[in-house]
């Protein structure tokens, strides 16, 4: 849940301590402690909890504007994770993440990979996650707090697909239950939802049905990648504040992502064209601001990294 999210020029990064334990066979453990975060976009460095709300609150579950940003209180953000590997075809993966005060974040993930004939691999993965309240969720007066206490939220998720050396197909499955809303700041990364795509997510929400299929090619090598998605996302009514956080009207997403990494001289230097279609499908009431900067709408990204 917390990664760099590097699609700007500045990622996100984080200050505190970290342990990683390889000792015992077929198991990663990782501990760690996080006390400041910078945010993608951003130059300066914020308590955990300060780091919250930069970018738009939305609002809360009674409809009202979420006034949580600058009035948390956490002492900062405790993760723990193991990896345990029953064969080379196997893995699982549960991870925890206790926000101090505000709320914690349970995920279990597990993935299989089988080979078949021709060079030909088969994989399939399930994902759960549970969230709920810390305390008051951040402050005593629900119009401030971040998590609200009466709520919980809860998330499935299954893929499956077939790859080879230069070809990977996926289709993936994602629903939130309607117990509440899915939270997690969007200051500190991007979801792991196996749905999740580029320049959209469903934090915020509850009562989500999503499916996405994904093409993905090597040409030249392995030097240009072409990612082909698209997506139907079936999300609650954008008057529904109590599972809906941003107004957010169903949708499809269409992407189409090309990324070439240079080599020799150019060691270092890649360059990406992504392109979406999102058209809305949910009821907007005649109403703007549930379309503007949401949906029926078309962007292009043109994108140079150098690596050194």
């Amino acid at each position: 849940f917390i990664n760099a999210q590097d699609g700007r020029m500045n990622g996100t990064v984080e200050q505190g301590a970290w342990m990683e334990i390889n000792e015992i066979n077929k198991t990663t453990l990782e501990f760690g402690w996080l006390s400041h975060i910078s945010p993608r976009s951003t130059v300066k460095w914020y308590r955990g909890a300060s780091s919250i709300g930069i970018y738009p609150t939305g609002l809360t579950i009674n409809g009202v504007k979420s006034d949580y940003k600058d009035n948390l209180e956490s002492k900062g953000i405790a993760i723990a994770g193991v990896t345990y590997s029953i064969n080379k075809q196997i893995k699982f993966r549960l991870w925890d993440h206790w926000v101090e005060n505000i709320f914690n974040t349970v995920f279990l993930q597990a993935d299989g990979e089988f080979s078949l004939e021709g060079n030909r691999k088969i994989f399939a993965g399930v994902q759960y996650i549970h969230q709920q309240a810390v305390s008051d969720g951040g402050n005593a007066d629900v119009s401030k707090t971040y998590f609200d206490p009466s709520q919980s939220a809860n998330i499935y998720g299954i893929r499956a697909g077939l790859k080879n050396k230069k070809t990977t197909i996926r289709l993936n499955y994602t629903r939130i239950t309607n117990d509440g809303r899915f939270l997690f700041p969007r200051e500190w990364g991007r979801e792991p939802l196996f749905t999740f795509l580029p320049r959209e997510r469903n934090e915020g929400l509850g009562d989500v049905n999503a499916i996405t299929a994904n093409f993905l090619r090597n040409y030249f090598r392995e030097k240009l990648l072409v990612d082909i998605s698209a997506g139907y996302y079936g999300l609650p009514d954008v008057k529904d504040t109590r599972l809906n956080k941003y107004g957010l009207p169903s949708y499809y997403q269409l992407n189409f992502d090309l990324k070439y990494s240079f080599s020799k001289f150019f060691d270092g230097l890649n360059v990406q064209v992504l392109y979406l279609y999102k058209l809305g499908k949910g009821n907007i009431y005649e109403d703007l601001r549930y379309v503007i900067n949401k949906t029926d709408m078309q962007q292009i990204n043109f994108v140079i990294n150098y690596n050194f």
